[in-house]
């Protein structure tokens, strides 16, 4: 193991040494610039791509731009179409390379030799272009041993025109919170962007605002749990980690994978887990959470649309419980119920006072605008569950000695410490069923001699009353409510669609059925509910970017590596 990570260590060195002699060396480019290359790809059922290119130019000399396509092993080119402002280029069935930059103006061919192609299209006129080329690559998704996955190189080494920035976003149905990213050839980023609705992969060497160096861009990603009909099997023989572990020699990912993320901390997360759960008492819950037992027998639920209005604050009136059961019944998106409930404790200790909250009007060099903060006043409060008061201590050590927490400063505090957060999640699920067990929510049962939590009928009502209550805010507007002046009621309103995602349907009704309600209550319709909306989005949304970065899920990109197993790539640029 020693050997071969030392192995690893001097390639990396010597690749390293190799750059840098390579960019201490004379170029000799092309009059011609690049200004941009952005590169959309759409993965279709069947495992083809849809890709578009636009190449945002400035051309002196040369009769063509062209784009090598190697090693496509199992794959097929075609259709290839070109246009600037409007006009459809004509695509020829034969491209002659030595043709006049006249003749092959706005004209377009493609060059085959076996499993390599190019892409070429006529200059035309010196002077500034947008080119929009877009072709089809049959079987462009691959199938490996343990799931499918992608391994492209969609911006090319060795073209005599760089581009100075490049954009790469790739798109599917199948791409999923889960997917696996990597980014080799450039200094930049790739993240699984979007969310439920449309998750897609951006990849780009803006950083904050100035470019990143490009040699190439390869992308190497992972759908897991996808389907596609006709997939490349060429490497069908290896594992995605294969690839992945091929594609990372030389790379600044190796370091990161070992040092950071490695198999020992696994391990030591994994062995921390199982303590956590035995010092804590709790079996195992043997089931999949989407079809839940009871201890009745009638596990059936019904849809979201079959359930009563609930009008009432479901779960007992606990945030945990509620968040418990939004998670387990798919009742909203991750990134939804993780805000949503650190939102609701902002809410619920700005109304019991534990902290308070303000609103500050800056003037700018232009204009003038809302700073908002919270305030940790309160030195020594109490709260019911272990879990709110670890939440506390983080919000505290995030506002920073003045104990005032500003924008920003959670979403810092998140990126530095998504583990902690992570932690923080994960030990909410076995201390909310602690309690559901000594509630009356679940009871041990023996299966197979083996010990079980099962569900009981008083969960499923708090599931009904949860599906009852989101039904009831998502179509609060058209119910035709009359007046309401329970505050308690409107504040719990706030703080349990929080959690759902959906306080903004109860905002919008505040003002039309309790226009007093900003005078009785210590939470800010507007600005506090903004404020904790975005304090609560931009954190989890750091926790989520840091948590990709150190699981395969994007981060940084590293400027070597790739492997040597990727289609597509080659030479590039104008001639």
């Amino acid at each position: 193991m020693n050997s071969k990570k030392n192995r690893r260590k001097i390639t990396a060195a010597l690749a390293s040494f190799f750059l840098a002699l390579f960019f201490c060396l004379p170029t000799f480019a092309t009059a011609n610039e690049l200004h941009s290359l952005e590169v959309t790809v759409l993965l279709n059922e069947d495992g083809s791509a849809n890709i578009t290119e636009v190449w945002d130019m400035t051309n002196t000399e040369g009769t063509e731009v062209y784009k090598e396509m190697k090693n496509m092993e199992g794959s097929q080119i075609h259709s290839l179409s070109v246009k600037e402002k409007g006009k459809k280029f004509k695509t020829l069935p034969d491209w002659d390379i030595d043709a006049s930059r006249e003749e092959k103006k706005y004209k377009a061919g493609i060059i085959q030799d076996g499993d390599d192609y190019e892409l070429c299209f006529g200059i035309g006129d010196y002077g500034s272009h947008v080119y929009t080329m877009s072709y089809v690559v049959d079987s462009f998704v691959e199938k490996y041993d343990d799931m499918y996955g992608m391994n492209y190189r969609l911006v090319n080494e060795g073209m005599n025109t760089v581009p100075e920035k490049v954009s790469v976003i790739i798109k599917s149905d199948q791409i999923t919170e889960d997917t696996l990213v990597y980014g080799f050839g450039f200094e930049g980023t790739v993240y699984v962007e979007g969310g439920p609705d449309e998750y897609y992969i951006d990849a780009n060497n803006d950083l904050d605002g100035s470019y990143g160096q490009v040699q190439y861009v390869n992308i190497l990603a992972g759908f897991s749990g996808a389907t596609f009909t006709n997939a490349n099997d060429k490497h069908s023989d290896r594992t995605f980690e294969d690839m992945a572990e091929e594609a990372k020699e030389g790379s600044s990912y190796e370091d990161d994978y070992e040092e950071e993320s490695g198999i020992g901390k696994g391990i030591m997360g994994a062995i921390a887990g199982v303590f956590l759960l035995l010092v804590g008492g709790l079996f195992v819950v043997g089931y999949k959470e989407n079809q839940p037992k009871f201890t009745d027998g009638n596990n059936k639920l019904p849809k979201e649309k079959e359930v009563d209005y609930f009008r009432d604050i479901p779960a007992n009136r606990d945030p945990f419980l509620f968040y418990y059961i939004v998670k387990k019944r798919n009742l909203a998106n991750r990134t939804s119920y993780e805000s949503g409930i650190l939102a609701a404790m902002l809410l619920s200790w700005v109304r019991d006072k534990k902290i308070a909250f303000s609103t500050q009007r800056q003037q700018g060099m232009f204009k003038s605008k809302e700073r908002v903060a919270f305030h940790f006043i309160n030195n020594n409060p109490t709260f019911r569950t272990p879990m709110e008061t670890k939440l506390y201590s983080y919000f505290k050590a995030a506002a920073g000695n003045n104990q005032i927490l500003e924008n920003e400063e959670f979403e810092r505090w998140c990126k530095k410490n998504y583990t902690k957060i992570d932690d923080w999640f994960s030990s909410i699920e076995g201390q909310v069923e602690a309690m559901m067990t000594n509630n009356g929510y679940m009871e041990g049962v023996r299966i197979k001699n083996k010990p079980k939590l099962i569900y009981t009928p008083k969960y499923r009502e708090e599931i009904l009353h949860s599906m009852g209550f989101k039904k009831f805010i998502k179509e609060f507007s058209r119910l035709g409510e009359k007046q309401v002046k329970e505050v308690v009621l409107w504040e719990d309103y706030l703080i349990f669609a929080s959690v759902l995602g959906m306080a903004d349907n109860v905002e919008k009704e505040i003002g039309r059925l309790y226009p007093g309600f900003t005078n009785d209550s210590s939470i800010d319709p507007y600005f506090m509910m903004m404020a904790t909306r975005a304090f609560a989005y931009d954190g989890i949304r750091s926790v989520e970017k840091a948590r990709s970065a150190n699981s395969g899920g994007g981060g940084s990109s590293s400027f070597s590596g790739g492997g040597s197993s990727f289609s597509g790539g080659g030479g590039g640029g104008t001639r």
